[in-house]
């Protein structure tokens, strides 16, 4: 399993791992999940992502919850004869390092549940209202006690705000999404942005998709990255690409920037749409 790889690494030394591959992240450390009560295992990869990575739940609700995520949100394993095959990944350094051996090696991760970015205080509920007026997602603000490492230069405060952005499948039981974004507030400094993005598959055809389009386009934040080809600007454009990008999250009141973060949107038509379940 993935703790007895990763330890592997370990035994050997911080250079190669037992199959003569480059050691693929900066740390780990496992831990005891508070929820689950069981095993976690944190990995901080070369670009300082935290991941954690748990056990799928074995409670009858939590175990619909995995099964769901992974039916829908089921990706391609990439492996080192892609290069060979395709042009998107000739290049790749990272795939030349770190793909799988063949088609029928198996990965250990079975879907990313969330992600989670800290934003600075005073934002998660513009944040939450963006996501419901623009994108008409579910969203959830919680406020929560403040750790101890966000309490830099945060004054008398005590609680932090959390928007919670639902995506991916809804469990018509629970009203929960199989995926999030959770934005969570925080009075330590923040690193400059550097360009990361996320991507999102929106709509079940090409008119939900428009409509996600015309919602951002209404909102003033549909966005060219110079970087690429795809300039999207307009809905021909957008059927063309099957994608548009935008990477400003505003304060819909005051139409200031709150937080940003590129979203490469896409449509189910779009070839990288793997998935079972349309979103």
């Amino acid at each position: 399993g993935l703790k007895e790889r990763i330890l592997r690494y370990e035994e050997i030394g911080k250079g190669e791992g037992a199959e003569g591959k480059e050691r693929p992240f900066e740390s780990f450390s496992i831990d005891m999940d508070p929820l689950s009560k069981k095993e976690s295992i944190r990995i901080v990869d070369r670009y300082g992502n935290v991941f954690y990575c748990r056990q799928q739940s074995s409670d009858a609700a939590g175990q619909n919850d995995h099964t769901e995520l992974i039916r829908s949100v089921r990706q391609p394993i990439l492996t080192s004869t892609d290069m060979q095959h395709s042009q998107d990944y000739q290049s790749s350094d990272v795939l030349k390092r770190f793909a799988a051996d063949h088609e029928s090696q198996e990965t250990d991760c079975r879907g990313i549940q969330h992600v989670e970015f800290n934003v600075p205080p005073n934002t998660a509920a513009k944040i939450a209202e963006f996501y419901d007026r623009v994108f008409n997602a579910p969203t959830n603000l919680i406020t929560i006690p403040s750790a101890s490492s966000d309490d830099s230069d945060s004054g008398s405060a005590t609680t932090i705000d959390v928007a919670v952005v639902g995506i991916g499948s809804v469990n018509t039981t629970t009203g929960l999404t199989s995926q999030s974004l959770i934005f969570r507030e925080t009075y330590l400094p923040l690193p400059v942005y550097d360009g990361h993005h996320i991507s999102l598959y929106v709509g079940d055809d090409m008119a939900g998709f428009a409509v996600a389009l015309k919602s951002c386009m209404d909102a003033g934040v549909v966005w060219v990255n110079p970087k690429y080809e795809d300039k999207v600007t307009n809905l021909n454009t957008a059927k063309k690409w099957n994608q548009f990008r935008f990477k400003d999250i505003l304060d819909l009141e005051t139409g200031k920037q709150v937080f940003e973060l590129e979203h490469e949107v896409r449509s189910v038509n779009h070839r990288g749409w793997t998935g079972l379940v349309r979103r």
